[in-house]
Parts: C-alpha cells; sequence; structure tokens
C-alpha cells in the first residue's frame, strides 16, 4: 500500500526504524484518542510515525518541501500532519494548500 511505502520511505530517510504509533481506528477508539470525527484514520487510509530523535528533521523537511516530501507526494502522501514527536500522513485526494508540481495537499501542526 501507499502508507506502508511511504513509512519505508521515512524509516530510509532517517535511518533507523519508525514507530507506527496508529493507523486503523475504530469510531470508539478515535473519539478515545481525540481524533477528528472526519478522521483518515476512520478510513485506513492514515497513519502517526514517530520518528525518535530525528523527529525534527522529518519535520523540517516537509515544510521545506525537501526530498522527502517529494517522494512522500510521489507516492500519494498529501496530507502532512506535524508534531514534536511524530508525523502524521495520509492519503487524502486533495487538500487546502497548493504545489504547482504535486496538486493541492494539507499541511497542519499539533500543538504537544
Amino acid at each position: 500500500s501507499k502508507l506502508v511505502y511511504a513509512a519505508q520511505m521515512i524509516r530510509d530517510f532517517v535511518k533507523s526504524p519508525v514507530l507506527i504509533s496508529s493507523s486503523y481506528r475504530t469510531p470508539l477508539h478515535n473519539a478515545a484518542s481525540g481524533g477528528s470525527e472526519h478522521s483518515y484514520h476512520l478510513k485506513g487510509m492514515a497513519l502517526d510515525l514517530n520518528c525518535g530523535s530525528m523527529q525534527p528533521l522529518v519535520n523540517e523537511n516537509i515544510i521545506r518541501r525537501g526530498p522527502l516530501y517529494v517522494s512522500l507526494r510521489n507516492c500519494g502522501i498529501n496530507g502532512f500532519g506535524l508534531a514534536e514527536n511524530y508525523i502524521h500522513i495520509d492519503t487524502r485526494l486533495s487538500g487546502f494548500s497548493q504545489d504547482s508540481l504535486f496538486g493541492s495537499f494539507s499541511l497542519w501542526y499539533y500543538n504537544n
């Protein structure tokens, strides 16, 4: 799947294992996790990944639209949620930010 491939890209980028902290969620689990009622986790279209001490580097690469961002967009990742200790990725079809190379995407930040 696109998500598994994307998780491997992130793992290769940080050169160490990454922890999948969330994938598919039931509605009950999503509510308990504080997830959006329209969360892509409910559709099996999202992963949350903890990259350990490399998380700031991953986040910076996404913000700056660096090589990791380009690779992820090329494989169908169009949603990015950045936090201090994890990244959310999803395969939404479009988003609220524009990118002339890859089309629209969404990028947001979680408050820790």
